[in-house]
């Protein structure tokens, strides 16, 4: 990637200034990235969970990987469309690696409700 391609998608991915990292009204998601290397683009995509228990991560852990799945894809696609009105070139994305994982973040011996945070980071190799 040469250093116009690199700001072009700099600017598509942008959630500091005019853009909100979470969509629509959904205010307990949100997808972050950020590129890394000579063409790698990382996107952290976070979620809040609430669960009646600890039990429930291993049920619930596909529903929240086929949310973050989408989310992802759409996120993508949009990062595809805002580079394709910047540069009049399309961008070629290869997905390298993949890691989830819960973190609890709230419990009380009182109440079997917990609170936890769903974290999928993806690694994208931007192909030329």
């Amino acid at each position: 990637m040469n250093i116009e391609q690199m700001r072009a998608l700099s600017q598509a991915i942008d959630s500091t200034w005019g853009n909100a990292s979470t969509q629509g009204t959904n205010a307990t998601m949100s997808i972050k990235a950020n590129l890394f290397g000579e063409s790698g683009l990382h996107v952290l995509y976070t979620t809040v969970v609430n669960l009646g228990s600890v039990e429930e991560w291993h049920f619930s852990k596909d529903l929240h990987e086929d949310q973050a799945k989408r989310a992802v894809d759409e996120y993508i696609k949009s990062v595809k469309e805002e580079y394709k009105e910047i540069t009049d070139e399309a961008l070629k994305v290869k997905s390298v690696s993949k890691d989830d994982s819960f973190e609890l973040i709230s419990m009380s011996a009182y109440s079997p409700r917990k609170t936890a945070y769903y974290r999928v980071a993806v690694n994208f190799e931007v192909q030329e």
